[in-house]
């Protein structure tokens, strides 16, 4: 890509294969004139008989391509993805994960068996919560890190993202309380958002979005249908 000095929107969608980024000239109001390119997303790392998603590369990853761009030429950064992850944060430095929902494809025990809760059937095998050993600290996901990383707020996470833990509680629009109460009583959990907001880049006058998951439109179909 080359670049004029110009305003740019810039979406960023993580996948496990590859990550898209599409650019927007704010000039143009013709969106079909958008830039797109793909880019393969780092490959997971397997250490002790788990799958990691390798925040670190993909956070360079994205680093990179904006800095290419230039913060000063993008006024919006907006942030999707089905990474499905979890990972434990202390002192906003990652201490346990991020964990991918491959992980259930190994031979660790889930959280239920190694915490000795065998009633609640909410977290099954495949979600990413499934390998958590560490049960103090803030969870988070992969994409709320990114997101976190840039603006400083370790403490929001969209409800398209919660739903992706086996943690959320759809009815309510919460999370579990009866799974936080029984194995992680001592883990914060970040403040769910339902709406799309976009918060200032902690280095730029660049905004970025709250990150959204794949289970944005299923969700959105599910509302649609139980309030029609």
């Amino acid at each position: 890509m080359s670049f004029t000095r110009s305003m740019y929107k810039v979406g960023i969608d993580i996948g496990g294969t590859n990550t898209k980024f599409l650019l927007f000239d704010k000039k143009i109001k013709n969106y079909s004139n958008a830039t797109i390119e793909v880019v393969k997303t780092p490959l997971n790392l397997i250490k002790g008989n788990k799958v990691y998603i390798d925040v670190e590369g993909i956070d360079k990853m994205i680093n990179s391509k904006l800095n290419t761009i230039g913060f000063e030429n993008i006024s919006n950064i907006s942030i999707s993805g089905q990474m499905h992850s979890s990972l434990i944060l202390k002192n906003e430095k990652i201490i346990d994960g991020p964990y991918s929902w491959q992980s259930e494809k190994h031979s660790e025990l889930n959280v239920l068996d190694s915490r000795g809760k065998k009633k609640i059937n909410d977290i099954k095998r495949g979600y990413p919560v499934y390998s958590i050993s560490n049960y103090e600290g803030r969870y988070c996901t992969l994409l709320t890190y990114i997101f976190a990383e840039m603006t400083g707020n370790y403490n929001l996470i969209h409800y398209s993202e919660a739903a992706s833990s086996g943690m959320f509680d759809f009815e309510s629009g919460a999370w579990n309380s009866e799974i936080i109460k029984s194995s992680f009583q001592k883990v914060e959990f970040p403040k769910i958002l339902k709406n799309i907001k976009y918060f200032k880049h902690k280095n730029f006058p660049t905004k970025v979005s709250i990150p959204v998951g794949d289970f944005q439109m299923s969700m959105f179909s599910n509302i649609v249908k139980n309030t029609s």
